[in-house]
């Protein structure tokens, strides 16, 4: 009988046991670290519907106040503004986030 099997038998076992014990800790981590991501994007969709209709909303502003044509330089400027805010707000709500 050999004598080295045995040990080699108890070094297996506690490197699985090892093994084990860190694959489990990693998972842990993971688990704890996709929680706190996922709490991180609670109530994000409810905040870009109401973004959408802030954004809607401000485009109907505009139509409205091109269609009077507005004489004070003011009021045109800050419709200007305006709009960029819009088509801003527009481009980063409707941009693609992926590659299809």
């Amino acid at each position: 009988m050999n004598t080295a099997e045995p040990l080699d038998e108890k070094r297996f076992f506690n490197r699985r046991i090892m093994a084990e014990a860190l694959l489990s800790f990693g998972v842990e981590r993971l688990w704890n670290l996709l929680v706190r991501e996922c709490e991180q994007f609670q109530g994000v969709e409810e905040q870009f519907d109401g973004l959408k209709n802030d954004v809607e909303m401000l485009r109907c502003f505009l139509e409205d106040a091109e269609a009077k044509r507005h004489t004070s330089a003011m009021v045109r400027n800050t419709i200007k503004e305006i709009r960029e805010i819009v088509l801003d707000a527009a481009a980063a709500i409707f941009k693609p986030t992926c590659g299809f």
